[in-house]
């Protein structure tokens, strides 16, 4: 029961301690207790201790810019800066009832701190009109706000899937380590942080390290983000322009011949990727330490579809070509070996249109006769094509036993037959190509997601 009582009784007296203390408290006895702290010679210019330790954090408001091309990261938010500052502790003093005073970087000392990898402005962390708060123990808080330009070396390897990690450092010029330490508070804090519409914050983390400089040891503290874009956007507009644009490319080997668009679409598709490359490279930086994977893959297209173009007009060379010009041997045969391979359905269109040479209609005893004839000289090694000449009928007429020889072959390929092989041949080549170059970029690209 004593016990208790005592325990009410040291109650009733620390409130009312607590009370009084508050009621004395007025301006002027504010005023009075900064007149009797920074009356103290040296207090802006001195140092409080030998080794002050400054503990370091920033908080992030928002991401202003990730700019690839210029390798600038620009942010918003502001420092909170602590230290302690025995000079201005009033715990024993009379003015007990003033737990916290307000006062400008003019009237105290403070660390010159200095962002060394901003790329608009060198000077020290400072804002003139943002007040200082110390406490009775000399703890002195500050939180300059600022919008702050850094380098940033950005990697565009897997862009538009990339991944940037950027860095904001900060070093004590002025002090060494021996006068003025830098530690870390609470890091990079996102707790007032704003969504960023193209880039997501991945993680954040911080690093506090010592260099030399000549005969005196710095510290520095770097605070990084690591971010990666959403990457939706780029995905509809970039991306899949780029794959459909270029599933095109081999579409120009199944035009036919005497269309009149052959060249006119594979100039076309060509300078569509000539655009679509410009447009893309023009917001990649202008750098040899690394190279986009997209901008690879356009230009290995761009490649194919000047290279199409080439072929496209051979094609169409070869195809009006002279009827009358015979077609060299190695080339029927490789046409012929083609088609077989390929298992294509190539028509030769002089055989629809009736230019080959008519098959003379003889009478049936001369018809006897020249068989005979063909027989014999089958038998002594003679051609089968003289046979066709002599008799005027197909291969297809003549007995089963008798066989076509490569002289036949020869003769049955035309020009027309030679650009139609020659086309299925590239159309195949060049869609299994571009399919093995989409899937290869599809999968690289992709890896930096995993």
């Amino acid at each position: 029961m004593g016990a208790r009582l005592l325990r009410k009784i040291v109650c009733i007296v620390w409130l009312a301690h607590g009370l009084n203390a508050s009621a004395s408290f007025t301006v002027n006895d504010e005023i009075s207790l900064k007149n009797s702290l920074l009356n103290n010679t040296g207090m802006t210019t001195v140092r409080p201790e030998k080794v002050t330790l400054v503990e370091l954090s920033f908080n992030l408001l928002s991401i202003n810019t990730v700019d690839i091309k210029n390798e600038v990261f620009g942010v918003s938010g502001w420092w909170s800066l602590k230290w302690r500052d025995e000079r201005l502790n009033w715990v024993r003093s009379g003015f007990t009832g003033i737990p916290v005073i307000q006062v400008y970087n003019d009237d105290i000392w403070t660390p010159a701190l200095v962002v060394d990898n901003s790329v608009n402005d060198l000077s020290a962390i400072d804002e003139d009109t943002i007040p200082l708060r110390v406490r009775q123990d000399g703890e002195v808080t500050w939180n300059p706000p600022g919008i702050l330009l850094t380098s940033c070396e950005m990697t565009v390897t897997y862009f538009p899937f990339d991944t940037q990690t950027c860095v904001i450092q900060v070093t004590s010029f002025g002090y060494t380590i021996q006068e003025l330490n830098i530690s870390v508070h609470t890091g990079l804090s996102q707790t007032y942080f704003q969504l960023n519409g193209e880039w997501n914050i991945i993680r954040t983390w911080n690093e506090r390290y010592e260099y030399n400089d000549g005969d005196y040891d710095y510290a520095k503290v770097a605070f990084y983000v690591e971010l990666k874009r959403r990457a939706v956007y780029y995905g509809l507009n970039t991306m899949l322009p780029v794959l459909l644009n270029s599933l095109l490319i081999p579409m120009v080997f199944l035009l036919p011949h005497d269309a009149g668009e052959k060249i006119g679409y594979c100039l076309t598709a060509l300078l569509a990727y000539v655009v679509i490359l410009t447009i893309v490279t023009d917001g990649l930086p202008t750098t040899a330490k690394s190279q986009s994977l997209l901008g690879v893959y356009i230009a290995l297209v761009l490649s194919q579809a000047g290279i199409a173009v080439v072929l496209a007009i051979h094609s169409l060379h070869i195809f009006h070509r002279d009827p009358g010009r015979p077609v060299p041997g190695w080339q029927g045969r490789l046409t012929r070996w083609a088609i077989r391979i390929m298992r294509c359905k190539c028509t030769n269109p002089a055989d629809r249109t009736g230019s080959v040479t008519p098959v003379v209609d003889y009478p049936l005893e001369e018809k006897g006769d020249r068989l005979t004839r063909l027989n014999s000289k089958m038998f002594t090694g003679s051609s089968s094509s003289f046979a066709k000449r002599e008799i005027g009928v197909s291969s297809s007429s003549v007995r089963p036993e008798v066989s076509v020889s490569e002289g036949d072959v020869e003769e049955a390929v035309s020009w027309h037959l030679v650009a139609q092989a020659y086309d299925a041949f590239f159309f195949r080549l060049y869609l299994a190509t571009i399919l093995c170059c989409s899937v290869g970029f599809m999968l690289a690209i992709a890896s930096n997601s995993f």
